[in-house]
């Protein structure tokens, strides 16, 4: 009777034994469960994240480095989302305002009227262009060229035609001369044409062209009325005739001089220039 009952306790604490066994594992099976889960749910706030991070901290960058004036710069808009869509429009954004930057820079280099360089961006260019000639040891040459009787234009005919004759003249010049030379307003009725790699001779033959060409245009400065403008043009080389930019521009001026002088609608070179014109103050 006691062996009996024995075997029936020892019988129930081997199946109590594999209750708690089972729920033992039901238990960890719920906090392997509960884990895996929190991992998935860690895992997927990380990619959220990082998909709203990222292209944010690509637009906040962005928005820096146009501020600090890298208009080229552009973000990537990638996917079909709202923040896509928003790199989309700050690039478009960005690009509008190159643009404007760019139109603004050409204005700002520009003469109103004949279009030409204005006379600071010219000489910022002689300068650039000097510096390149002397450092390839490579000529270049400056013409300075103006209008003859220009006041005696705008007395006469008023200041309209006489707006009518610079652009008629800064058309010729500009279709005479080469896309790399620099052509410019200089002042008043005066213009003033770099030529890159150009040495004395061949300056010299492009403003006797330049001369015959303005004076073979007839600009209409009243209703049945033309007029046919002249100009003398003095030239100057580098490094034939000097060395630096304020020196080439007063030898280019002292020939145009020397060409009005000559009698107008000529061209005078500076190295025919007596001795005592070519050093004086240089």
């Amino acid at each position: 009777m006691q062996f009996i009952c024995f075997s029936e306790l020892a019988y129930r604490e081997i199946l109590q034994h594999h209750a708690d066994a089972r729920a033992a594992r039901r238990g960890s099976l719920w906090v392997t469960a509960a884990a895996f889960a929190l991992a998935a749910s860690l895992w997927a706030a990380a990619a959220l994240a990082r998909a709203v991070l990222v292209p944010v901290r690509a637009l906040r960058e962005g928005a820096a480095r146009l501020a600090g004036g890298e208009l080229s710069h552009r973000v990537r808009a990638a996917g079909g989302d709202e923040l896509s869509e928003l790199a989309a429009a700050f690039n478009a954004m960005a690009e509008e305002i190159e643009k404007d930057r760019a139109a603004i820079r050409e204005l700002a280099i520009r003469d109103g009227l004949t279009g030409l360089l204005n006379r600071r961006e010219f000489l910022e260019r002689l300068r650039e262009e000097l510096l390149r000639s002397r450092r390839y040891a490579h000529p270049c040459a400056l013409l300075l060229l103006d209008i003859d009787r220009f006041k005696a234009i705008n007395d006469t005919w008023g200041h309209p035609a006489g707006d009518e004759v610079l652009r008629a003249v800064a058309a010729r010049i500009r279709d005479s001369v080469r896309p790399t030379d620099k052509v410019a307003r200089y002042g008043g009725e005066e213009f003033a044409v770099l030529l890159p790699e150009t040495a004395l001779e061949a300056a010299v033959m492009l403003a006797e062209r330049l001369r015959a060409a303005i004076a073979a245009c007839a600009v209409a400065v009243a209703p049945g009325h033309t007029l046919t403008p002249t100009a003398s043009i003095g030239v100057a080389a580098f490094p034939e005739d000097a060395g630096t930019d304020e020196a080439l521009i007063e030898l280019a001026d002292r020939a145009l001089y020397a060409a009005k002088q000559g009698g107008r609608d000529r061209v005078a070179a500076a190295s025919s220039l007596p001795t005592s014109d070519r050093t004086n103050d240089l």
